[in-house]
């Protein structure tokens, strides 16, 4: 399990999400999910998602009582770290840190404008990060503001030509709308 936190650690630095293929769906499936929950929590990731959540088996059903349950607490625990990372940001506002999984967080959960609003905060702080730019396109993306996804993302291949992400979400607009010669 250590070497699946440290792993999640890094994804985690990138404001990225752990998705576990969970252990066990029969006789171990409680501890399957509570593992999931904890590298989550060790490696201060900023969410789970548990693939496949089912139970195996007719001597285990009546478990997911208790798979549910568990996952309803870690929930809770999101709205515990909210607070921490809101207080954070009162207490230095210029500190990057809790604004990225702020985001995360609200992106995490589709509450787009709210993770619009802190990308823009970021901006301010950060204004040749290309990551922020990148991160404020995929936002505009999931909002349908395909032109203001556009901007951001040449904005980020501006300050970085080489940044992956932004080429490849770019080029998969040119490429959805037809655009070809664009995504060349």
């Amino acid at each position: 399990m250590n070497e699946i936190i440290q792993l999640i650690k890094v994804v985690s630095e990138y404001q990225g999400v752990y998705f576990s293929h969970i252990r066990s769906e029969g006789a171990a499936v409680v501890e399957a999910i509570q593992e999931a929950i904890d590298i989550t929590e060790k490696a201060a990731c900023n969410g789970c998602q548990i693939a496949h959540h089912k139970i195996f088996g007719i001597n285990n059903w009546g478990k997911s009582i208790q798979t549910l349950k568990l996952i309803e607490e870690a929930n809770n625990n999101i709205k515990v770290a909210l607070d921490y990372f809101e207080k954070s940001v009162q207490a230095n506002p210029n500190y990057v840190s809790p604004y990225l999984k702020l985001a995360s967080i609200f992106f995490k959960n589709e509450e787009y404008e709210k993770s619009k609003n802190i990308y823009l905060k970021l901006i301010e702080i950060e204004p040749d990060n290309e990551l922020n730019y990148s991160d404020l396109g995929l936002i505009e993306e999931n909002l349908g503001n395909l032109e203001k996804a556009i901007e951001n993302y040449k904005k980020a291949i501006e300050l970085n030509p080489n940044y992956e992400h932004a080429l490849i979400q770019l080029g998969g607009i040119y490429y959805m709308n037809k655009e070809y010669k664009e995504a060349e």
